[in-house]
């Protein structure tokens, strides 16, 4: 779109909708009392940092942001990548418009690509592309640009907030309801055999927050005396969540009231509704069972806090936004070093996104390459859509 630092040769922030090539990414003091009367020499002033060069601030906005200009190239070289960071975290987010309820669904793809190529909050834009990836919907079930839309709504809206947040938001997205089956889910019905639906519950431990196998804060697996990986959850857990999961249906459209079960509806989250709400006890993960008799927002925030305390849940969200942003195969000391963002923020907080953001681009192996040579290893294969 704008001319690109001639160093750079994978670098513009422009896309073609239909081009499908791999790329790889990445291409003091002194013992003086004060005052000048110690009688001996200053001491030296620390040496200044060295200057950025081209080539180090374009392959930090290759993974901050949807590739570099010439513009942004400038700017990072003269605030430098820690002060960039908090710009684009106090940036205001540039939104998805809204649309009708037929708008046609690469509406809301040319929607994505616009703020993907113009939008200045680009820090924002590509970690909710990469959250995208994470927490997966897609349009061959969700046939429909305004949940789209809203949806991806949701991963900006809380890229830079607590992974708590993110987690009950993409819970209670109608979007994501509809793909893995979690609107209007019952309680069980002893008259007809039926039990609640288990697909979110299972996918949410298996690939939104914590996966099979317990995890040491490095990423590599927990073990037993006989060296097989020791399992995080079993069936019992998956129909414990899926259980604390029941009750929820479509938000109602404006003006119209709420009932037990709303039609299809995309804007907002998901409204509980307490008839169809399991009312017993649940089993969750790490020996916790939850009380019968609790509302369904009650058995939600529980469901969500037993994860997101989880041992699991640093390394586990650490490996993938490193991936989706850095590299395709981090050393388990990069990830334990933002495991460790993830479990304190440095004020206590567990969980902050902007913390792990900032750990996972500023880590000594993520800067590996900005002033010599890339290794092999230093970088990733390039997503079709952040290549294009």
């Amino acid at each position: 779109r704008r001319q690109m630092p001639q160093i750079s040769v994978c670098g513009a922030r422009w896309l073609a909708p239909l081009l499908l090539t791999l790329m790889v990414a990445g291409c003091g003091g002194g013992s003086g009392s004060g005052g000048g009367s110690s009688g001996g020499p200053a001491p030296a002033p620390p040496p200044a940092p060295a200057p950025l060069s081209d080539a180090a601030a374009t392959r930090f906005l290759e993974q901050a942001a949807f590739g570099p200009t010439t513009t942004d190239v400038a700017h990072v070289k003269a605030v430098g990548f820690d002060a960039w960071l908090t710009e684009q975290f106090n940036a205001p987010l540039t939104d998805l418009p809204d649309v009708a309820d037929t708008a046609p669904l690469d509406t809301a793809q040319t929607a994505f690509f616009a703020n993907a190529v113009n939008a200045p909050d680009q820090l924002r834009q590509r970690v909710a592309f990469a959250l995208s990836q994470i927490y997966v919907v897609s349009n061959a079930k969700v046939d429909s640009s305004k949940a789209m839309i809203n949806y991806h709504r949701v991963l900006l809206n809380d890229a830079f907030g607590s992974h708590r947040q993110l987690l009950r938001d993409v819970t209670l997205s109608p979007a994501m309801g509809v793909y893995l089956d979690m609107v209007n889910n019952t309680k069980a019905d002893p008259a007809t055999g039926t039990s609640p639906n288990e697909n979110y519950g299972r996918e949410l431990l298996q690939l939104f927050s914590v996966g099979v196998f317990k995890l040491k804060p490095d990423g590599s697996v927990v073990t037993d005396g006989s060296a097989k990986p020791v399992g995080t959850y079993d069936q019992n857990t998956i129909e414990g969540f899926s259980r604390a999961l029941t009750g929820w249906t479509f938000p109602a459209r404006p003006g119209q009231a709420s009932q037990d079960f709303n039609p299809s509806y995309f804007v907002g989250p998901m409204e509980s509704h307490e008839t169809y709400h399991e009312p017993g006890s649940k089993a969750l993960l790490s020996g916790v069972t939850l009380p019968g008799g609790q509302s369904a927002p009650q058995d939600l925030d529980a469901a969500l806090s037993n994860i997101s305390q989880h041992q699991n849940a640093g390394p586990f969200l650490a490996l993938r936004l490193i991936q989706a942003l850095v590299k395709s195969n981090p050393s388990p000391a990069y990830i334990q070093r933002v495991s460790a963002a993830y479990a304190d923020n440095g004020a206590s907080v567990r969980g902050d996104l902007k913390a792990v953001i900032r750990a996972v681009l500023l880590d000594s192996e993520a800067r590996a390459g900005d002033t010599q040579a890339a290794g092999s290893s230093d970088g990733k294969l390039r997503e079709p859509v952040v290549f294009m």
